[in-house]
């Protein structure tokens, strides 16, 4: 009785987490699309962005995005592999370490559903928000440069908030590091032991 109960509970998990993807993008009319609930999303037309497909062996259909206003990577692991720590972080250190940023303050963090918006200081003077969207297998990274996005989409979820940054110098910055494909240096995520057996 009690397995069975288990069993359905499990299945209803994995059933609703499948269900409802809250990140897409199509490349033939460059848009992104935001998942707020069954009835309702949220859509982001891109300005030509590049389009860069990245690879490792636990990736798959990973990119990059890269336009003026965004940079996002998007990362779908493989069923049997899993990050080697908390995501989110190997990706806020790589882009701190890559355009040699000295200090790096979270000034706000909001966690809604599958996604969570953070707003930096760097260097003590500009403002650089990101968004951080999760789903079982999938990471997606964005940041926003312009902090429009951010912004908007948040208010999706949050009709009441106040951005009390906006007034703030923005940080701009050409970045351009993919962590799948430099997985094989720095071992973000693997696979898990047992498959190396088979």
């Amino acid at each position: 009785m009690i397995k069975s109960f288990l069993l359905v509970l499990i299945i209803f998990f994995f059933t609703a987490c499948s269900s409802s993807v809250p990140f897409t993008y199509t490349p033939k009319i460059n848009e992104l699309k935001f998942q707020i609930s069954k009835e309702h999303s949220f859509i982001k037309k891109l300005n030509n962005p590049q389009y860069i497909l990245t690879s490792d062996t636990c990736a798959n259909e990973s990119y990059l995005l890269k336009e003026e206003r965004y940079f996002i990577e998007y990362i779908s692991l493989d069923t049997n592999c899993s990050w080697n720590g908390l995501s989110s972080g190997y990706f806020q250190r790589e882009f701190k370490d890559k355009l040699n940023i000295k200090a790096m303050e979270t000034v706000e963090q909001i966690d809604i559903k599958n996604y969570s918006f953070s707003t930096f200081k760097i260097n003590d003077k500009d403002i650089l928000n990101t968004i951080t969207i999760y789903t079982v297998f999938s990471d997606i990274f964005i940041i926003d440069y312009e902090g429009v996005l951010y912004e908007e989409l948040l208010l999706e979820f949050k009709p009441t908030y106040k951005n009390n940054f906006k007034s703030l110098p923005r940080f701009k910055a050409n970045y351009t590091y993919s962590m799948v494909n430099f997985n094989f240096i720095n071992n973000y995520f693997n696979r898990e032991s047992g498959d190396f057996l088979e």
